[in-house]
């Protein structure tokens, strides 16, 4: 009797606890979890070493033709999303002035992409970006080290939430990561992770399971009331207005891309 190869699928950073529905229920199928950052799981993907990946949108272009979306799911918002901002010392537009610079998270390939469309989308002009977190005007931060209120970005003068900005340009929501699996993964493998990404976000709707969300957040400190506002402003399942927002997103990228000689290109 041979033993069952386990599918080897890629979660976010288990600190991030915008995948906790994803992480309610156990597979029915063996399944090998990888963590890691968005960015790093987004070069597994490239490799070849993952069989499926919460995917980070800013990832999807360098990876075109590579995989193939695994249902309307992943991790979006239409609005404020609260764990995706900048904190700025200057007024958010003064961040173009010659010598400023942005310091974005190297966690993310997909906000390092949309803080520099958004820029260009309200001002016409990319700003500077920066891996020297300590002499940065402003920083770009992600996940649940957005929501501490004890880090110094908090005592800064302005903040945005990237989430909100992003509507406020386009009127449209934003998808910030999606499942894929690679495109040689067979039917019943896919089928068998579909299921289990349906079975988690049913459960995550129940008593149970947003009693359970609940107490991973005050795990990370977080009041039970901030824990329920956060998982009522993330998206874990996408209408075709979220994907035209996709669609928008890539788009520009593609552009920008262009424009700038391979800006988009590495992971």
């Amino acid at each position: 009797m041979s033993v069952e190869t386990p599918l080897r699928v890629g979660l976010s950073l288990a600190s991030f606890n915008n995948v906790a529905p994803y992480r309610l229920l156990p597979p029915r199928t063996p399944i090998e979890f990888i963590s890691g950052d968005p960015s790093a799981l987004a070069s597994q993907m490239a490799r070849g070493d993952l069989d499926a990946c919460l995917l980070p949108t800013g990832a999807f272009a360098a990876l075109e033709g590579s995989f193939t979306p695994l249902g309307p799911y992943g991790i979006g918002c239409r609005g404020h999303v609260l764990s995706v901002r900048i904190f700025s010392q200057v007024p958010v537009q003064d961040l173009l002035e010659e010598g400023r610079t942005i310091y974005v998270t190297p966690r993310s390939t997909t906000s390092r992409l949309l803080i520099s469309e958004l820029f260009l989308l309200e001002f016409g002009q990319r700003p500077a970006i920066t891996a020297d977190r300590a002499a940065a005007d402003a920083r770009v931060i992600i996940g649940d080290e957005a929501m501490d209120l004890s880090r110094e970005e908090w005592r800064w003068p302005v903040a945005r939430d990237l989430g909100q900005w992003w509507f406020q340009q386009t009127r449209l929501p934003f998808i910030f990561a999606q499942w894929v699996t690679r495109r040689t993964l067979g039917p019943d493998a896919t089928r068998s992770l579909q299921a289990w990404i349906e079975e988690n976000l049913a459960h995550a709707e129940t008593e149970q399971g947003r009693t359970r969300m609940a107490e991973l957040a005050v795990q990370s400190g977080w009041s039970p009331a901030m824990g329920r506002l956060y998982y009522e402003r993330i998206h874990y399942r996408f209408t075709p207005e979220h994907f035209a927002g996709l669609d928008l997103f890539l788009r520009n990228v593609r552009l920008f891309d262009e424009a700038s000689q391979g800006y988009a290109g590495a992971l």
